[in-house]
């Protein structure tokens, strides 16, 4: 008679351990999946922020007296579309404390880009801002200027030779000081006084060469005519022929 094959004796808790390493294992394959899909989606919502004042923009821009702040900040994005390369747009940002020119102070704007995670900008850059001066809107410019006697022009004493030099300093401030408030249309080169009249008050004489070379002397003609001449780039010429308001002093 066959004797029966003897079986491997079992550890009588043999069931509680291979419970346990089960319970291990599914655990370890638990945390690796979790871990997995949180790195995952880390790298998707990862958003690479760029500060607007690292990008050395320009920060000046030349507008229209009416324009609004969204009209200053489309001029700011087309000064510096070499740069920006349309990736900045209105959506991006907040416009704040705006100030428009006006014809002796320059306006200002702020930009903040929106604090929201989805959006690749960050900082603030605050504009100045000019207004571009044409050939519609130079009398009125003038004019103004003249109404509210702010026609008045500095010469430092010792430096004319002659009456004409006043009207080269008219010339000479309205093509270089002054354009700290505007910029010319892009097709303006320059201003010129092409023709002028003195027009001294009566009882006013003609100041000798000694009276313009003295600190504290002013010539103050309240109808100095000038004949503005517009020098454009295409080869045309705006002439604007009245009366102005103005003062010369030595200092």
């Amino acid at each position: 008679m066959k004797s029966k094959k003897q079986q491997p004796r079992r550890s009588k808790n043999w069931k509680l351990w291979a419970g346990i390493f089960a319970l291990i294992s599914a655990g370890s394959i638990i945390a690796t999946t979790v871990s997995l899909v949180s790195c995952g989606t880390n790298n998707r919502s990862e958003v690479i922020k760029t500060d607007l004042a690292d990008l050395n923009l320009e920060a000046t821009v030349a507008v229209d007296l009416s324009a609004t702040p969204e009209e200053v900040f489309q001029a700011f994005l087309d000064k510096n579309q070499s740069i920006l390369d349309n990736t900045l747009t209105l959506d991006h940002v907040e416009l704040s404390d705006f100030q428009a020119s006006e014809y002796l102070k320059n306006g200002s704007l702020m930009i903040n880009a929106k604090k929201v995670p989805t959006n690749k900008w960050t900082g603030t850059i605050q504009l100045a801002v000019k207004y571009i001066l044409h050939e519609k809107n130079f009398p009125d410019f003038l004019g103004y200027l003249s109404d509210n006697d702010l026609l008045k022009f500095e010469i430092p004493a010792g430096t004319i030779t002659s009456l004409g030099n006043l009207v080269e300093v008219f010339k000479e401030t309205l093509n270089n000081k002054m354009k700290q408030y505007y910029e010319y249309e892009s097709n303006i080169t320059e201003i010129r006084v092409k023709k002028w009249a003195w027009n001294f008050p009566k009882g006013i004489e003609r100041p000798s060469i000694e009276d313009l070379n003295t600190k504290g002397y002013t010539v103050h003609l309240p109808r100095f005519r000038g004949v503005f001449a517009i020098d454009h780039r295409d080869g045309h010429l705006t002439k604007i022929d009245k009366h102005w308001n103005v003062y010369w002093t030595i200092v």
